[in-house]
């Protein structure tokens, strides 16, 4: 891939592993994040591009507090918690994109997803589901994103649309929470597929 160990590789990478290790800290003070061999991302030296990071990961801060308040989005992540194939999990994760099209939403909402899916596998116990999880979101950017964002001007053409403040029929639509769901309709592909309908962490963690 011609993109790769760009600025908008490194960018991409220290974003998605950023979300990851500040949603889990977040979360629960009783886990050392040391202990969850978390990837260190390359350096990123230039200033701009540091400040840059910042502000996306502001954007997807934002963004996750309000999917966080839709209980079909909070239901869909449950959902994914019950998947511990790899080969599933990427059928499902790709359902985010639905017939292939890729927008700067649904990069949002799968980097927030993949953190708040990493905390749940976090509070079941489930390190090395959480290490998977991680790596291949990290190959998922890389061999499906990383081009379409060299493409389009890399991530600060991300910034110019303004996510957080978009209404109406914008690339904000596709981080709605209906969108997602319906989109990819992970809850009934689940039951179909034979995946557990309670929770797996809530199974782990017991009563």
């Amino acid at each position: 891939m011609t993109c790769e160990g760009t600025s908008d590789d490194l960018i991409g990478e220290a974003l998605l592993i950023g979300v990851v290790e500040d949603q889990v800290k977040n979360a629960t003070t009783e886990v050392d994040i040391s202990s969850l061999s978390l990837p260190k991302p390359k350096p990123i030296t230039n200033s701009q591009d540091q400040r840059l990071v910042e502000q996306l990961a502001d954007t997807i801060r934002v963004i996750g507090d309000r999917l966080d308040q839709d209980q079909r989005f909070n239901d869909m992540i449950d959902g994914l918690v019950c998947v511990a194939d790899k080969s599933s999990f990427w059928k499902l994760v790709e359902k985010v994109f639905c017939n292939e099209q890729i927008t700067w939403g649904r990069i949002i909402v799968l980097f927030y997803s993949v953190g708040k899916l990493s905390v749940k596998m976090v509070l079941a116990h489930l390190p090395a589901v959480f290490t998977d999880i991680l790596n291949l979101s990290l190959d998922f950017f890389r061999r499906k994103l990383l081009q379409w964002i060299c493409n389009m001007g890399g991530w600060t053409a991300a910034l110019t649309l303004d996510l957080r403040k978009h209404s109406g029929p914008t690339p904000a639509d596709d981080m709605a929470p209906q969108t997602i769901t319906d989109c990819g309709n992970f809850t009934r592909d689940l039951k179909q597929r034979g995946f557990c309908a309670c929770p797996l962490f809530l199974q782990t963690l017991g009563p």
